[in-house]
């Protein structure tokens, strides 16, 4: 049932993107500039640009949303963050970013900031400051390192740094993986992707509104107790394709607890997978 709404959803997302995509295109450049000026909603998305629009940083605060997914744009403005200070969705997916402004990090009203599909390598020193940022979508960049001031970002409820560059053994935290710690409010997260991923940070225990963490098709074998323990609202683990050792997983403490919490809900099914300690099929014990 959740595979059904989880495409459901999808499929609506999917259907509206292509709509604007259309709409962009249908309609000229100075009528979305003249729309964006009236509402606050910049919508560039599949426009052609390689560049930022200049017309966004023109128009200053009055700017609450931006759009500017999949175009060919290498870069932000440095004044960006100091210009735009109002805004709340930054969607800048499917481009060629290659690296943030710092000033990025200025933009405190920021509640969304959707990234993926980019070249990004290192994110500021200062992205903690996103004091109100609630969902951080960062999959598919060449990201190694997260900054430590990620921490500071406590209403973050949503983390998708699916196949980046990121590395974490169980003596080993080279990315910062353990600075998601901080995230008090977190209770979706996804590493799936990364390689150099052999252990998940024992301090993820001490996410208590996590829900979700999906880590498939990394190197992990296990789930480390203090996740098991410490995770409270944990029902959902997806280690698709991962040299997964079933029988430690189950021996670990705090296992019968993650999975009485893990039948009693009804939405317990991973996408693209199935449940972990529900049946091995879908767990590469390899």
């Amino acid at each position: 049932m959740s595979d059904f709404f989880s495409r459901l959803t999808n499929d609506i997302t999917v259907a509206f993107e292509k709509l604007g995509s259309d709409f962009n295109k249908a309609t000229s450049a100075s009528k979305r500039k003249e729309t964006a000026g009236k509402t606050g909603i910049v919508s560039e998305r599949e426009t052609g640009w390689s560049s930022f629009p200049e017309y966004v940083i023109e128009l200053g605060p009055k700017v609450r949303s931006i759009n500017c997914e999949r175009n060919s744009i290498a870069s932000l403005p440095e004044d960006f963050g100091l210009k735009l200070t109002l805004v709340t969705k930054l969607s800048m997916g499917y481009n060629v970013l290659a690296r943030l402004p710092d000033s990025l990090c200025l933009m405190t009203t920021l509640k969304s900031l959707r990234l993926e599909k980019n070249k990004v390598e290192h994110l500021p020193d200062t992205l903690g400051d996103l004091v109100r940022l609630e969902e951080l979508v960062l999959r598919d960049n060449r990201i190694r390192v997260l900054p430590k001031s990620i921490c500071g970002l406590k209403k973050l409820t949503r983390v998708d740094l699916s196949r980046n560059r990121l590395t974490c053994t169980e003596t080993q935290d080279e990315s910062g993986l353990a600075n998601l710690a901080g995230c008090a409010r977190l209770a979706e997260l996804r590493v799936d992707g990364n390689v150099g991923i052999e252990a998940l940070p024992n301090a993820w225990g001490q996410l208590t509104a996590l829900v979700s963490v999906s880590a498939g098709e990394t190197r992990v074998r296990t789930v480390p107790t203090e996740v098991f323990t410490g995770c409270v609202k944990l029902e959902r683990v997806s280690l698709r394709c991962c040299p997964t050792d079933i029988d430690a997983i189950r021996a670990t403490k705090g296992w019968d607890e993650f999975d009485a919490r893990r039948i009693k809900g009804r939405d317990k099914q991973i996408h693209g997978g199935v449940m972990l300690g529900s049946l091995d099929d879908g767990l590469d014990k390899s």
